[in-house]
Protein backbone atom coordinates (compact mmCIF):
# COMPACT_ATOMS: atom_id res chain seq x y z
CA UNK A 1 0.00 0.00 0.00
CA UNK A 2 2.80 2.45 0.88
CA UNK A 3 4.67 1.65 -2.35
CA UNK A 4 1.51 2.25 -4.37
CA UNK A 5 1.05 5.56 -2.58
CA UNK A 6 4.60 6.69 -3.36
CA UNK A 7 4.33 5.55 -6.98
CA UNK A 8 1.22 7.64 -7.61
CA UNK A 9 1.85 10.76 -5.50
CA UNK A 10 5.53 11.74 -5.92
CA UNK A 11 8.81 10.97 -7.68
CA UNK A 12 10.80 9.70 -4.72
CA UNK A 13 10.62 6.03 -5.68
CA UNK A 14 11.44 6.60 -9.37
CA UNK A 15 14.82 5.79 -10.91
CA UNK A 16 17.01 6.97 -13.76
CA UNK A 17 16.38 4.94 -16.94
CA UNK A 18 18.66 6.90 -19.30
CA UNK A 19 20.96 9.91 -19.32
CA UNK A 20 19.32 11.78 -22.21
CA UNK A 21 16.46 14.23 -21.79
CA UNK A 22 12.96 13.09 -22.73
CA UNK A 23 10.40 14.63 -25.05
CA UNK A 24 9.46 17.37 -22.58
CA UNK A 25 12.64 19.04 -23.83
CA UNK A 26 11.76 18.67 -27.51
CA UNK A 27 11.13 22.41 -27.80
CA UNK A 28 10.49 25.54 -25.75
CA UNK A 29 6.76 24.85 -25.96
CA UNK A 30 6.89 21.14 -25.11
CA UNK A 31 5.41 19.86 -21.87
CA UNK A 32 4.44 16.72 -19.93
CA UNK A 33 2.12 15.65 -22.73
CA UNK A 34 5.09 15.43 -25.12
CA UNK A 35 7.09 12.80 -23.27
CA UNK A 36 7.19 10.42 -26.24
CA UNK A 37 8.74 12.95 -28.61
CA UNK A 38 12.46 12.92 -29.31
CA UNK A 39 14.69 15.08 -27.14
CA UNK A 40 16.16 18.32 -28.42
CA UNK A 41 17.78 19.64 -25.25
CA UNK A 42 20.67 21.38 -27.00
CA UNK A 43 18.33 23.61 -29.03
CA UNK A 44 16.21 24.34 -25.96
CA UNK A 45 19.29 25.46 -23.99
CA UNK A 46 20.49 27.60 -26.91
CA UNK A 47 17.10 29.29 -27.16
CA UNK A 48 16.99 29.89 -23.40
CA UNK A 49 20.37 31.61 -23.48
CA UNK A 50 19.56 33.67 -26.57
CA UNK A 51 16.04 34.71 -25.60
CA UNK A 52 16.77 35.62 -22.00
CA UNK A 53 20.43 36.66 -22.33
CA UNK A 54 21.56 33.95 -19.92
CA UNK A 55 25.21 33.22 -19.20
CA UNK A 56 24.72 29.93 -17.38
CA UNK A 57 22.13 27.16 -17.44
CA UNK A 58 22.29 24.46 -14.76
CA UNK A 59 20.55 21.10 -14.58
CA UNK A 60 19.32 19.33 -11.47
CA UNK A 61 20.14 15.73 -10.63
CA UNK A 62 20.50 13.72 -7.47
CA UNK A 63 23.71 12.26 -6.10
CA UNK A 64 22.06 8.83 -6.56
CA UNK A 65 21.30 10.07 -10.16
CA UNK A 66 17.56 10.28 -9.46
CA UNK A 67 15.63 9.98 -6.19
CA UNK A 68 15.54 6.21 -6.33
CA UNK A 69 18.94 5.83 -7.93
CA UNK A 70 19.53 4.04 -11.24
CA UNK A 71 17.08 1.59 -12.78
CA UNK A 72 18.60 -1.91 -12.91
CA UNK A 73 18.51 -3.99 -16.10
CA UNK A 74 17.66 -1.24 -18.59
CA UNK A 75 19.50 -1.55 -21.94
CA UNK A 76 20.61 2.09 -22.04
CA UNK A 77 22.47 1.76 -18.73
CA UNK A 78 23.42 -1.91 -18.75
CA UNK A 79 27.18 -1.20 -18.53
CA UNK A 80 26.70 0.38 -15.10
CA UNK A 81 25.89 -3.03 -13.57
CA UNK A 82 23.26 -1.66 -11.19
CA UNK A 83 21.79 -3.58 -8.27
CA UNK A 84 18.90 -2.73 -6.00
CA UNK A 85 19.86 -1.97 -2.40
CA UNK A 86 17.36 -1.81 0.47
CA UNK A 87 18.67 0.61 3.13
CA UNK A 88 18.61 -0.24 6.82
CA UNK A 89 18.42 3.01 8.83
CA UNK A 90 20.56 3.03 11.95
CA UNK A 91 18.92 3.23 15.39
CA UNK A 92 20.35 6.72 15.86
CA UNK A 93 18.84 7.94 12.60
CA UNK A 94 15.47 6.43 13.46
CA UNK A 95 15.56 8.19 16.83
CA UNK A 96 15.90 11.56 15.08
CA UNK A 97 13.75 10.79 12.04
CA UNK A 98 11.39 7.81 12.61
CA UNK A 99 9.86 8.16 9.14
CA UNK A 100 13.07 6.78 7.64
CA UNK A 101 11.67 3.35 8.49
CA UNK A 102 8.96 3.77 5.84
CA UNK A 103 10.32 6.31 3.38
CA UNK A 104 10.48 5.50 -0.38
CA UNK A 105 14.17 4.60 -0.37
CA UNK A 106 13.74 2.12 2.48
CA UNK A 107 10.64 0.45 1.05
CA UNK A 108 11.37 0.59 -2.69
CA UNK A 109 15.15 0.40 -2.59
CA UNK A 110 17.85 2.46 -4.27
CA UNK A 111 19.54 1.50 -7.53
CA UNK A 112 23.30 1.60 -6.89
CA UNK A 113 25.59 1.12 -9.92
CA UNK A 114 28.85 -0.74 -9.58
CA UNK A 115 30.54 1.68 -11.99
CA UNK A 116 29.73 5.04 -10.40
CA UNK A 117 32.41 6.84 -12.41
CA UNK A 118 30.77 5.80 -15.69
CA UNK A 119 27.38 7.00 -14.43
CA UNK A 120 28.49 10.58 -13.82
CA UNK A 121 30.77 10.70 -16.86
CA UNK A 122 27.88 9.74 -19.14
CA UNK A 123 25.45 12.14 -17.48
CA UNK A 124 27.76 15.13 -17.47
CA UNK A 125 29.24 14.56 -20.92
CA UNK A 126 25.73 14.53 -22.36
CA UNK A 127 24.70 17.67 -20.46
CA UNK A 128 27.89 19.45 -21.54
CA UNK A 129 27.24 18.53 -25.17
CA UNK A 130 23.83 20.20 -24.86
CA UNK A 131 25.27 23.48 -23.59
CA UNK A 132 24.62 22.93 -19.89
CA UNK A 133 27.14 24.82 -17.74
CA UNK A 134 26.74 23.23 -14.32
CA UNK A 135 24.68 21.02 -12.03
CA UNK A 136 22.78 21.22 -8.76
CA UNK A 137 23.32 17.88 -7.02
CA UNK A 138 20.47 17.09 -4.64
CA UNK A 139 19.43 14.34 -2.17
CA UNK A 140 23.03 13.64 -1.16
CA UNK A 141 22.13 12.26 2.24
CA UNK A 142 20.36 9.35 0.53
CA UNK A 143 23.72 7.79 -0.34
CA UNK A 144 24.68 7.38 3.30
CA UNK A 145 21.35 5.68 3.90
CA UNK A 146 21.78 3.35 0.92
CA UNK A 147 25.29 2.46 2.04
CA UNK A 148 23.97 0.34 4.89
CA UNK A 149 23.55 -2.48 2.39
CA UNK A 150 26.87 -2.17 0.56
CA UNK A 151 29.71 -1.68 3.02
CA UNK A 152 28.55 1.35 4.98
CA UNK A 153 27.30 4.85 4.32
CA UNK A 154 30.61 6.75 4.65
CA UNK A 155 32.41 4.37 2.29
CA UNK A 156 29.72 4.56 -0.38
CA UNK A 157 29.44 8.33 0.00
CA UNK A 158 33.20 8.66 -0.53
CA UNK A 159 32.95 6.74 -3.82
CA UNK A 160 30.00 8.81 -5.06
CA UNK A 161 31.55 12.17 -4.17
CA UNK A 162 34.89 11.30 -5.72
CA UNK A 163 33.24 10.19 -8.96
CA UNK A 164 30.84 13.10 -9.29
CA UNK A 165 33.38 15.79 -8.34
CA UNK A 166 35.92 14.39 -10.81
CA UNK A 167 33.24 14.46 -13.50
CA UNK A 168 32.22 18.04 -12.63
CA UNK A 169 35.87 19.10 -12.86
CA UNK A 170 36.26 17.40 -16.25
CA UNK A 171 33.02 18.65 -17.82
CA UNK A 172 32.05 22.01 -16.31
CA UNK A 173 34.45 24.95 -16.41
CA UNK A 174 35.23 26.49 -13.00
CA UNK A 175 33.50 23.67 -11.10
CA UNK A 176 29.95 24.92 -11.62
CA UNK A 177 28.15 22.88 -8.97
CA UNK A 178 25.77 23.48 -6.06
CA UNK A 179 25.62 20.74 -3.43
CA UNK A 180 22.21 20.25 -1.86
CA UNK A 181 20.59 18.26 0.99
CA UNK A 182 24.10 17.34 2.07
CA UNK A 183 24.31 18.11 5.80
CA UNK A 184 25.59 14.77 7.05
CA UNK A 185 29.30 14.90 7.81
CA UNK A 186 29.94 11.97 5.46
CA UNK A 187 28.88 14.35 2.67
CA UNK A 188 30.42 17.58 3.95
CA UNK A 189 33.84 16.06 4.57
CA UNK A 190 33.96 14.62 1.04
CA UNK A 191 33.53 17.96 -0.77
CA UNK A 192 37.16 18.26 -1.83
CA UNK A 193 36.68 20.06 -5.17
CA UNK A 194 33.23 21.69 -4.96
CA UNK A 195 32.71 24.69 -2.71
CA UNK A 196 29.03 25.72 -2.72
CA UNK A 197 26.42 23.96 -0.59
CA UNK A 198 22.88 24.79 0.43
CA UNK A 199 22.62 25.25 4.18
CA UNK A 200 18.89 24.65 4.60
CA UNK A 201 15.93 22.55 3.65
CA UNK A 202 13.99 23.68 0.57
CA UNK A 203 12.22 27.01 0.30
CA UNK A 204 8.57 25.89 0.32
CA UNK A 205 6.48 28.72 -1.18
CA UNK A 206 3.17 26.96 -0.43
CA UNK A 207 3.96 26.24 3.24
CA UNK A 208 3.72 29.52 5.18
CA UNK A 209 4.89 27.84 8.38
CA UNK A 210 8.24 26.96 6.76
CA UNK A 211 9.25 30.49 5.83
CA UNK A 212 10.74 31.67 9.12
CA UNK A 213 12.41 28.35 10.02
CA UNK A 214 14.14 28.43 6.62
CA UNK A 215 15.95 31.69 7.42
CA UNK A 216 16.84 30.56 10.94
CA UNK A 217 18.24 27.27 9.64
CA UNK A 218 20.40 29.07 7.08
CA UNK A 219 21.87 31.42 9.68
CA UNK A 220 22.58 28.84 12.38
CA UNK A 221 23.80 26.11 10.03
CA UNK A 222 26.25 28.63 8.57
CA UNK A 223 28.06 28.80 11.92
CA UNK A 224 29.43 25.31 11.20
CA UNK A 225 29.10 24.95 7.45
CA UNK A 226 30.76 28.26 6.51
CA UNK A 227 34.05 26.79 7.72
CA UNK A 228 33.73 24.07 5.07
CA UNK A 229 31.69 25.50 2.19
CA UNK A 230 30.29 28.68 0.67
CA UNK A 231 26.76 28.70 2.16
CA UNK A 232 23.86 28.90 -0.27
CA UNK A 233 20.54 30.10 1.23
CA UNK A 234 18.43 28.69 -1.64
CA UNK A 235 16.02 30.38 -4.02
CA UNK A 236 12.84 32.26 -3.10
CA UNK A 237 9.82 33.88 -4.76
CA UNK A 238 9.81 37.65 -5.31
CA UNK A 239 5.98 37.56 -5.38
CA UNK A 240 5.31 36.03 -1.97
CA UNK A 241 4.00 37.16 1.44
CA UNK A 242 7.52 36.73 2.88
CA UNK A 243 9.37 38.02 -0.19
CA UNK A 244 10.99 41.07 1.41
CA UNK A 245 12.25 39.19 4.45
CA UNK A 246 13.73 36.47 2.25
CA UNK A 247 15.18 39.07 -0.12
CA UNK A 248 17.02 40.79 2.73
CA UNK A 249 18.27 37.43 3.98
CA UNK A 250 19.64 36.50 0.54
CA UNK A 251 21.19 39.94 -0.04
CA UNK A 252 23.15 39.74 3.21
CA UNK A 253 23.90 36.00 3.15
CA UNK A 254 27.14 36.20 1.19
CA UNK A 255 25.84 33.56 -1.21
CA UNK A 256 24.08 33.59 -4.54
CA UNK A 257 20.83 35.49 -5.01
CA UNK A 258 18.36 33.62 -7.17
CA UNK A 259 14.59 33.31 -7.48
CA UNK A 260 12.28 30.52 -8.61
CA UNK A 261 9.50 32.82 -9.77
CA UNK A 262 6.87 31.63 -12.17
CA UNK A 263 7.76 33.30 -15.51
CA UNK A 264 5.89 36.59 -15.65
CA UNK A 265 5.23 36.78 -11.90
CA UNK A 266 8.01 39.04 -10.62
CA UNK A 267 8.26 41.95 -8.21
CA UNK A 268 10.78 44.05 -10.11
CA UNK A 269 10.78 46.80 -7.49
CA UNK A 270 11.98 44.23 -4.95
CA UNK A 271 14.49 42.65 -7.33
CA UNK A 272 16.06 46.05 -8.07
CA UNK A 273 17.00 46.24 -4.38
CA UNK A 274 19.04 43.07 -4.91
CA UNK A 275 20.42 43.24 -8.43
CA UNK A 276 22.36 45.92 -10.32
CA UNK A 277 21.30 46.89 -13.86
CA UNK A 278 23.91 44.54 -15.37
CA UNK A 279 22.48 41.54 -13.49
CA UNK A 280 25.23 41.32 -10.87
CA UNK A 281 24.68 41.58 -7.12
CA UNK A 282 26.38 43.38 -4.25
CA UNK A 283 27.48 40.15 -2.61
CA UNK A 284 28.80 40.37 0.92
CA UNK A 285 32.34 39.17 1.50
CA UNK A 286 31.74 36.55 4.17
CA UNK A 287 29.00 34.23 5.34
CA UNK A 288 26.13 35.64 7.41
CA UNK A 289 26.06 34.16 10.90
CA UNK A 290 24.14 34.94 14.10
CA UNK A 291 25.49 37.60 16.44
CA UNK A 292 26.82 36.34 19.76
CA UNK A 293 23.73 37.35 21.73
CA UNK A 294 21.57 35.23 19.38
CA UNK A 295 23.65 32.06 19.36
CA UNK A 296 21.64 30.31 22.08
CA UNK A 297 18.34 32.16 21.70
CA UNK A 298 15.27 30.43 20.31
CA UNK A 299 14.39 32.93 17.60
CA UNK A 300 11.42 30.83 16.48
CA UNK A 301 9.68 29.93 19.74
CA UNK A 302 10.67 31.97 22.79
CA UNK A 303 8.40 34.91 21.94
CA UNK A 304 11.03 37.55 22.73
CA UNK A 305 14.14 37.13 20.54
CA UNK A 306 14.91 38.61 17.14
CA UNK A 307 17.56 37.00 14.97
CA UNK A 308 20.54 39.20 14.14
CA UNK A 309 22.91 37.87 11.47
CA UNK A 310 26.03 39.84 10.55
CA UNK A 311 28.35 39.88 7.56
CA UNK A 312 31.29 41.79 6.14
CA UNK A 313 31.80 43.86 2.99
CA UNK A 314 34.97 44.28 0.99
CA UNK A 315 35.32 48.02 1.55
CA UNK A 316 35.56 47.78 5.33
CA UNK A 317 31.88 48.09 6.21
CA UNK A 318 29.67 45.58 7.95
CA UNK A 319 25.99 44.73 7.69
CA UNK A 320 23.49 43.23 10.13
CA UNK A 321 20.23 41.61 9.11
CA UNK A 322 17.49 41.65 11.76
CA UNK A 323 14.61 39.18 11.43
CA UNK A 324 11.36 38.63 13.35
CA UNK A 325 10.93 34.87 12.90
CA UNK A 326 8.76 34.03 15.91
CA UNK A 327 5.57 32.05 15.38
CA UNK A 328 6.35 28.87 13.44
CA UNK A 329 8.82 26.02 13.65
CA UNK A 330 9.39 22.37 12.83
CA UNK A 331 7.18 20.22 15.05
CA UNK A 332 8.77 16.82 15.67
CA UNK A 333 5.51 15.35 16.94
CA UNK A 334 3.50 16.43 13.90
CA UNK A 335 6.47 15.81 11.55
CA UNK A 336 5.85 19.08 9.74
CA UNK A 337 6.25 22.85 10.00
CA UNK A 338 3.64 24.23 12.37
CA UNK A 339 2.33 27.69 13.29
CA UNK A 340 2.34 27.70 17.09
CA UNK A 341 1.63 31.44 17.46
CA UNK A 342 -0.59 32.99 14.80
CA UNK A 343 -0.08 36.55 16.06
CA UNK A 344 3.39 37.13 17.56
CA UNK A 345 3.83 40.54 19.15
CA UNK A 346 6.18 43.16 17.75
CA UNK A 347 9.73 42.87 19.09
CA UNK A 348 12.66 45.24 19.37
CA UNK A 349 16.42 44.92 19.72
CA UNK A 350 19.50 47.11 19.65
CA UNK A 351 21.88 46.62 16.75
CA UNK A 352 25.47 47.50 17.63
CA UNK A 353 28.65 47.64 15.56
CA UNK A 354 29.98 45.15 18.13
CA UNK A 355 27.46 42.61 16.81
CA UNK A 356 29.89 42.28 13.90
CA UNK A 357 33.04 40.36 14.73
CA UNK A 358 35.47 43.16 13.78
CA UNK A 359 36.65 46.36 15.40
CA UNK A 360 37.31 49.72 13.81
CA UNK A 361 41.06 49.14 13.63
CA UNK A 362 40.43 46.11 11.44
CA UNK A 363 38.13 48.06 9.14
CA UNK A 364 40.46 50.85 7.93
CA UNK A 365 43.68 52.52 9.17
CA UNK A 366 42.00 55.94 8.91
CA UNK A 367 39.22 54.96 11.31
CA UNK A 368 38.52 57.51 14.01
CA UNK A 369 39.91 56.84 17.49
CA UNK A 370 38.11 56.11 19.72
CA UNK A 371 36.06 54.31 17.08
CA UNK A 372 32.72 55.73 16.00
CA UNK A 373 30.34 54.40 13.40
CA UNK A 374 27.54 55.51 11.14
CA UNK A 375 24.58 53.13 11.03
CA UNK A 376 21.81 53.18 8.44
CA UNK A 377 18.55 51.22 8.39
CA UNK A 378 17.74 50.45 4.76
CA UNK A 379 13.97 50.05 5.20
CA UNK A 380 13.61 52.69 7.90
CA UNK A 381 15.89 55.21 6.11
CA UNK A 382 17.39 56.31 9.45
CA UNK A 383 21.02 57.45 9.71
CA UNK A 384 22.79 57.75 13.06
CA UNK A 385 26.30 58.05 14.46
CA UNK A 386 27.18 55.92 17.50
CA UNK A 387 30.23 55.80 19.74
CA UNK A 388 30.93 53.67 22.77
CA UNK A 389 33.62 51.70 20.98
CA UNK A 390 30.94 49.80 19.11
CA UNK A 391 28.77 49.10 22.16
CA UNK A 392 26.23 51.81 21.43
CA UNK A 393 23.73 51.15 18.68
CA UNK A 394 20.40 51.81 17.02
CA UNK A 395 17.04 50.41 18.04
CA UNK A 396 15.17 48.27 15.51
CA UNK A 397 11.53 47.30 16.08
CA UNK A 398 9.83 44.76 13.83
CA UNK A 399 6.37 43.29 13.46
CA UNK A 400 6.06 39.54 12.99
CA UNK A 401 7.59 38.40 9.72
CA UNK A 402 9.45 41.65 9.06
CA UNK A 403 13.17 42.20 8.56
CA UNK A 404 15.61 45.10 8.43
CA UNK A 405 19.09 45.56 6.97
CA UNK A 406 21.44 47.76 8.98
CA UNK A 407 24.60 49.06 7.29
CA UNK A 408 27.55 49.74 9.60
CA UNK A 409 30.43 51.96 8.45
CA UNK A 410 33.37 53.30 10.49
CA UNK A 411 33.93 57.05 10.58
CA UNK A 412 37.17 57.78 8.76
CA UNK A 413 39.25 60.86 9.55
CA UNK A 414 39.81 63.02 6.46
CA UNK A 415 41.97 65.84 7.78
CA UNK A 416 39.86 67.61 10.38
CA UNK A 417 36.62 66.19 8.94
CA UNK A 418 35.18 62.69 8.99
CA UNK A 419 33.21 60.53 6.58
CA UNK A 420 31.46 57.16 6.82
CA UNK A 421 30.61 55.37 3.58
CA UNK A 422 27.17 53.73 3.73
CA UNK A 423 27.06 52.90 -0.01
CA UNK A 424 24.14 52.56 -2.41
CA UNK A 425 21.34 53.31 0.02
CA UNK A 426 18.56 51.93 -2.20
CA UNK A 427 20.09 48.44 -2.17
CA UNK A 428 19.60 45.98 0.68
CA UNK A 429 23.36 45.44 1.00
CA UNK A 430 24.27 49.11 0.62
CA UNK A 431 27.87 48.69 1.74
CA UNK A 432 28.54 46.00 -0.85
CA UNK A 433 28.99 48.85 -3.32
CA UNK A 434 32.17 50.01 -1.54
CA UNK A 435 35.18 47.99 -2.71
CA UNK A 436 38.00 50.04 -1.23
CA UNK A 437 38.84 53.41 0.30
CA UNK A 438 41.92 55.62 0.05
CA UNK A 439 42.05 58.64 2.39
CA UNK A 440 44.53 61.41 1.57
CA UNK A 441 45.03 64.36 3.93
CA UNK A 442 45.98 67.73 2.47
CA UNK A 443 49.69 68.46 2.72
CA UNK A 444 49.25 72.21 3.26
CA UNK A 445 48.04 71.90 6.84
CA UNK A 446 44.57 73.21 6.01
CA UNK A 447 42.80 70.30 7.67
CA UNK A 448 41.27 69.24 4.37
CA UNK A 449 41.64 66.06 2.36
CA UNK A 450 39.99 63.63 -0.01
CA UNK A 451 38.30 60.26 0.35
CA UNK A 452 38.64 58.19 -2.83
CA UNK A 453 36.06 55.41 -2.97
CA UNK A 454 36.45 52.46 -5.33
CA UNK A 455 32.89 51.30 -5.93
CA UNK A 456 30.49 49.11 -7.89
CA UNK A 457 27.04 49.96 -9.15
CA UNK A 458 25.05 53.10 -9.80
CA UNK A 459 22.28 55.05 -8.12
CA UNK A 460 21.96 57.00 -4.86
CA UNK A 461 25.14 56.88 -2.79
CA UNK A 462 24.95 57.83 0.89
CA UNK A 463 27.78 58.94 3.14
CA UNK A 464 27.76 60.49 6.58
CA UNK A 465 29.92 63.62 6.57
CA UNK A 466 30.77 65.71 9.63
CA UNK A 467 30.67 68.81 7.42
CA UNK A 468 29.48 69.45 3.90
CA UNK A 469 32.03 68.29 1.31
CA UNK A 470 33.63 70.97 -0.84
CA UNK A 471 33.08 68.78 -3.91
CA UNK A 472 32.13 65.30 -5.07
CA UNK A 473 33.57 63.96 -8.33
CA UNK A 474 33.26 60.73 -10.27
CA UNK A 475 35.41 58.87 -12.75
CA UNK A 476 34.38 55.69 -14.55
CA UNK A 477 36.73 52.72 -14.48
CA UNK A 478 39.38 53.28 -17.17
CA UNK A 479 38.00 56.72 -18.03
CA UNK A 480 40.59 59.27 -19.14
CA UNK A 481 40.52 62.99 -18.45
CA UNK A 482 39.42 64.92 -15.42
CA UNK A 483 36.80 63.45 -13.07
CA UNK A 484 33.23 64.62 -13.56
CA UNK A 485 31.86 66.90 -10.85
CA UNK A 486 28.56 65.66 -9.41
CA UNK A 487 25.82 67.59 -7.69
CA UNK A 488 25.06 66.41 -4.17
CA UNK A 489 22.79 67.24 -1.27
CA UNK A 490 23.84 67.65 2.34
CA UNK A 491 21.67 67.68 5.46
CA UNK A 492 23.55 69.33 8.31
CA UNK A 493 21.17 67.98 10.96
CA UNK A 494 21.84 64.32 10.13
CA UNK A 495 25.16 64.56 8.29
CA UNK A 496 23.64 62.74 5.31
CA UNK A 497 25.30 63.41 1.96
CA UNK A 498 23.48 61.96 -1.06
CA UNK A 499 24.88 61.86 -4.59
CA UNK A 500 23.57 60.15 -7.73
CA UNK A 501 26.29 57.94 -9.20
CA UNK A 502 26.07 57.45 -13.00
CA UNK A 503 26.10 54.03 -14.62
CA UNK A 504 29.19 52.67 -16.37
CA UNK A 505 29.45 49.68 -18.69
CA UNK A 506 31.36 47.58 -16.15
CA UNK A 507 29.63 49.06 -13.09
CA UNK A 508 32.99 50.24 -11.70
CA UNK A 509 33.94 53.79 -10.77
CA UNK A 510 35.88 55.97 -8.34
CA UNK A 511 34.00 58.50 -6.24
CA UNK A 512 36.07 61.32 -4.74
CA UNK A 513 34.67 63.21 -1.74
CA UNK A 514 36.75 66.30 -0.95
CA UNK A 515 36.85 68.50 2.15
CA UNK A 516 38.47 71.92 2.55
Amino acid sequence: MMLAHFATTDNFSRRLAGVEANGKFNSMSAGPQDGKLSSNLKDVVTQLKDRFDLTYVYCWHGLPAYWGGVMPNVPELSELNTSLVFPEPTPGLLEVEPSMAWNPATLAGVGVPKDITALFSRMHQYLKSCGIDGVKVDCQGAIGLAGSGVGGGPALTRRYHAAFEDSVKDNFVNNHCINCMCHSTENLYRMTNTAVARVSDDFYPREPASSSPHIAACAYNSVFMSALVQPDWDMFHSMHPSAETHAIARALSGGAVYVSDKPGDHDFALLRLLVLPDGSTLRAAGAARPSRDCLFADVLRDGRSLLKAWNTNRGGGRVVGVYHLQGSSWDRTRRKFHVHDAAPRALATTVQPADCEAGAAELHPAAASPPRYAMYTVRGKALAVVGGGGRDGVRVELAAGEAEAVAVAPLLDVGSSSVALIGLCDMYNSGGAVLGVDVVASSNGSGGGTCNVSMRGCGRFLAHCSVAPSSVAWRGNGQSGAPTALEFTYDASSGAMHVEVPRTDDMRATLTIAFD
